[in-house]
C-alpha cells in the first residue's frame, strides 16, 4: 500500500467550547481518511506477563505469517496497534487468529 500525502487544512478543524470545555469538531474529509487509515488496524493486548516489543514483534511476524509487512506500536499498559499493508492479512488475522 502507498503512503497517502495528507495534510490539515484550516477549513477541516472547527475549535470551539461547549459548557466550558474544549471542544475540536473535524470535517468529514478527515473522518473518512482516519476511517480509510484505521480499516486494517486491531488492538491488541497482551494478557499475563508483558514481553518486549521486539520480542513481541517477532512472536508474532512468526505465528501471522503474514504476506507484507505490518507495523506494530505499543501504546502502553500492555496495549499495541497492529496496522496491516494487506486487506487479505487483516482478515485472515481476524477470522483465524493465525
Amino acid at each position: 500500500r502507498q503512503q497517502v500525502e495528507f495534510s490539515l487544512l484550516k477549513r477541516d478543524v472547527n475549535k470551539s467550547v461547549v459548557n466550558g470545555i474544549p471542544s475540536i469538531e473535524f470535517s468529514k474529509r478527515i473522518h473518512q481518511f482516519l476511517i480509510k487509515e484505521m480499516s486494517t488496524l486491531v488492538v491488541l493486548n497482551l494478557l499475563g506477563r508483558n514481553i518486549g516489543f521486539v520480542a513481541l514483534q517477532n512472536r508474532l511476524y512468526g505465528i501471522w505469517r503474514t504476506s507484507k509487512p505490518f507495523q506494530l506500536m505499543d501504546i502502553e499498559n500492555g496495549y499495541f496497534l497492529a496496522k496491516f499493508q494487506s486487506p487479505d492479512d487483516y482478515e485472515k488475522i481476524l477470522s483465524q487468529g493465525s
